[in-house]
């Protein structure tokens, strides 16, 4: 039987140094992403938004951006998880509020969701294999369900 480790047990310690276009904020950062990733974007544009999609051989990270120009959604899969702090950023507060209440529910290990205001939060894993969505609940474009966030 295998062990697997809590979600949010040593969370910082998978946290890495890149910068990442914030939720709610503007994409012309995504660019940027992609180059401190060391890797190309590929835009897909759909009816409602466009979806920014970034790799290298360690993390995948899709940005969705709205028509108006606003990342409204972010997903992630990979080795270990993004800066969590660039990015959500100004939503950064909001998730740690949400972790701390996790963690006194011991709510822990496997997948974990969590709601906290107006920012939903999806994320799991285990060791080199983690994966997770974040989206703001009121900035999902009309037409738009939470499914199509892959």
């Amino acid at each position: 039987m295998k062990f697997l480790a809590p979600t949010f047990a040593g969370l910082s310690m998978l946290l890495t140094p890149l910068a990442f276009g914030a939720l709610g904020e503007d994409a012309t950062s995504v660019q940027k992403d992609a180059e401190n990733l060391g890797a190309q974007k590929i835009i897909q544009s759909f009816s409602h938004y466009s979806r920014h999609d970034i790799s290298n051989q360690w993390l995948g990270i899709h940005e969705f951006v709205g028509k108006d120009g606003k990342v409204f959604a972010l997903t992630w899969h990979g080795n270990k998880h993004p800066d969590f702090k660039n990015l959500l950023g100004s939503h950064f507060a909001e998730f740690q509020a949400a972790i701390a209440q996790a963690r006194r529910q011991r709510i822990h290990g496997g997948a974990s969701i969590v709601e906290q205001g107006n920012l939903h939060l999806e994320i799991g894993g285990r060791m080199r294999s983690v994966y997770g969505k974040v989206w703001l609940t009121d900035k999902i474009p009309a037409g738009v369900e939470p499914h199509e966030f892959q």
